[in-house]
């Protein structure tokens, strides 16, 4: 009897070590299966439940997760340990989401259920001791495709107008806003103006929707925001667009991410005429020489405007003046572009004023076309030899001096309060007193003049001599402007480089400024910067012998050109002749060739390379 009793001990005995061995082999071979890093992660099933223990010996468990399409990847976490640290990363490493888990000291255990939209890719989870905290815990996963209709890796494959997936109207796409991936765009063409239906559905709290043209340019926008009761946003809008290449784009708006889903539908038979037309404008219809001019008007269209253009033409169709301005409301000011055009530059003649318009239908029109006159500036001087002082007055306070007698005409300069005018008439409309300024004449108002007697005399600044005859000649020391008067008040015409040549015809008594030759009149350049190297009596006329201002030549532009101030493309540009126009010669410059030619009421230098003689 005792022989069975212990033969049946040693049994129960062999019982419980076996089973005991059995557990033990069971747990060491669960711990077997997760890596203890990225590199040695043990891959695991989506869907699948997993558990495992952190030790002394075992101090972190990596597992890997393939998502083969992008969606949305939930993870579950059951810690029976009293701290650990949970991470998810990516394929390169990057971490996605991290936590310090701590149970709940009623249930002994720590509870964590994390949720991540995510591109197609590799995943990492990571299980890791904190401190001396040790034990066991449970892992589940579980995952929603998004079903894309362009599927993207990590990070995202169509993040920029360059990567566009391209689309075709009248069909369906889906897509997400993915924690790695925050952008999509997508690209389509329309062959013809047309009108479309844009409808997304969005199931993300705020996402942002662009419509861009071929530029970059943000034809569309919407920050669409989830609505509680349908549980997704939606936008189902008509939008009228031009022929041409367009990229939609899906915009994560903070850190909310989600699926989408939407639709370009085309209109074209419910396509809306464009209404481009201008209101309230104004236009000039006479100007007298130097006189300005404020535009003033409204151009309007159902579609969105993209340039506005406003020009000034010459009798030769040339123009003359011009501003241009890309937009993009449905309504523009054009006084915007005012600043542009210079009436007050303009010499006497006929011109044409134009404002063009173009929208985003394609239609481009001719919304203005007038007809105007700039006339040459009347003689109002009191009787008298023409530029001889008839009064000598000083001023009240500093005022402008202006090319007209009255504020509508551009400012010549200003003089300061106290300064001596000499008055060579006075205009019979306004009263406004014309005097000499600088090496001509300009206007100031007789309100701030004080006169203070009468005078005959000349106040010439130039040293005697023969007007514009050479009486020195000198070398610039340095680089220098040449202004229109003798002072740095005054406007620069140009500028001489160092070591350049200057004929000097006299000199400013005031300051020592040289008045000198220029182009084909004359500037005033600093004394400070000039070196005498002798006198001369010569003169350096650059035109072909002949009565000054007879045409000696004809002949046509064999391309568009400019005609310029002066000899080369480093003077101002007075206009455009168009490719086949006649000139008339009147000189050749003997540096450059540049042929002096007949300009509206003056003169004007082109290019002897693209004149044909006739």
């Amino acid at each position: 009897m005792k022989k069975k009793l212990m033969a049946a001990f040693l049994s129960l005995t062999m019982l419980v070590s076996s089973v005991g061995t059995s557990f033990a082999a069971e747990r060491t071979s669960i711990q077997a299966k997760a890596g203890n890093s990225i590199s040695t992660a043990t891959p695991i099933s989506v869907g699948g439940s997993y558990s495992g223990s952190i030790t002394d010996y075992n101090k972190s468990d990596f597992y890997k997760i393939t998502l083969t399409s992008s969606g949305r990847l939930n993870v579950k976490l059951t810690s029976y340990m009293k701290w650990v640290y949970f991470y998810i990363y990516d394929q390169n490493g990057r971490q996605i989401y991290d936590d310090n888990l701590k149970w709940d000291s009623a249930s002994e255990q720590g509870l964590l259920d994390v949720t991540y939209d995510l591109t197609s890719g590799t995943y990492y989870v990571g299980i890791v001791k904190d401190g001396s905290y040790a034990g066991n815990y449970k892992l589940g996963t579980s995952f929603i495709s998004a079903n894309q209709s362009f599927e993207e890796g990590i990070w995202g494959s169509n993040n920029s107008l360059t990567n566009a997936n391209k689309i075709e109207l009248n069909k369906t796409y889906n897509g997400q806003i993915a924690y790695n991936d925050e952008k999509d765009f997508y690209k389509f063409t329309l062959n013809k103006s047309e009108k479309i239906n844009l409808k997304l559905i969005s199931y993300m709290r705020w996402v942002y929707c662009y419509i861009y043209d071929i530029n970059g340019e943000v034809v569309y926008e919407n920050n669409l925001r989830f609505n509680d009761s349908s549980g997704q946003g939606l936008i189902n809008e008509d939008i009228n667009l031009a022929a041409g290449e367009y990229y939609i784009g899906i915009v994560r708006d903070t850190g909310y991410t989600g699926n989408y889903n939407f639709k370009i539908t085309s209109k074209l038979s419910q396509t809306i005429a464009s209404t481009l037309n201008i209101a309230n404008a104004n236009y000039p219809t006479t100007l007298t020489q130097g006189q300005s001019f404020k535009l003033t008007g409204t151009i309007s269209s159902n579609y969105k405007l993209t340039s506005v253009t406003v020009r000034v033409l010459d009798s030769y169709g040339n123009a003359v003046s011009a501003a241009s301005k890309t937009v993009s409301p449905n309504a523009y000011s054009y006084s915007n572009i005012d600043s542009g055009i210079k009436f007050g530059s303009l010499s006497a003649g006929n011109y044409r004023y134009q404002i063009i318009a173009k929208d985003a239908s394609g239609t481009q029109k001719i919304l203005l076309d007038k007809a105007f006159t700039v006339q040459a500036v009347s003689n109002s001087v009191t009787p008298g030899n023409p530029g001889t002082a008839v009064k000598t007055g000083k001023t009240t306070s500093s005022l402008n001096v202006r090319k007209g007698p009255s504020t509508s005409y551009a400012s010549l300069g200003k003089l300061a309060q106290g300064a001596t005018v000499q008055i060579v008439g006075t205009d019979s409309a306004t009263g406004w007193y014309k005097i000499k300024y600088g090496t001509g004449y300009g206007y100031v108002s007789n309100k701030y003049v004080t006169i203070t007697g009468t005078s005959g005399g000349n106040n010439n600044t130039v040293t005697p001599g023969n007007p514009g005859t050479t009486v020195k000649t000198g070398k610039t020391t340095s680089s220098l402007n040449v202004r229109k008067g003798p002072s740095t008040s005054y406007a620069s015409l140009g500028k001489l480089a160092q070591g350049a040549t200057v004929q000097i015809v006299g000199t400013d008594s005031a300051t020592g400024w040289y008045k000198i030759k220029y182009g084909t009149g004359y500037g005033y350049i600093s004394n400070k910067y000039v070196t005498i190297t002798g006198t001369s009596g010569g003169n350096n006329n650059t035109v072909t012998p002949g009565n000054p201002g007879t045409a000696v030549k004809t002949g046509k532009t064999t391309s568009s050109l400019n005609v310029r101030k002066g000899p080369s493309t480093s003077y101002a540009s007075l206009g455009k002749l168009a490719q086949g126009a006649t000139v008339q010669i009147v000189g050749t410059d003997s540096a450059t060739g540049w042929y002096k030619i007949k300009y509206g009421t003056g003169y004007g230098y082109v290019s002897n390379k693209y004149v044909k003689l006739s």
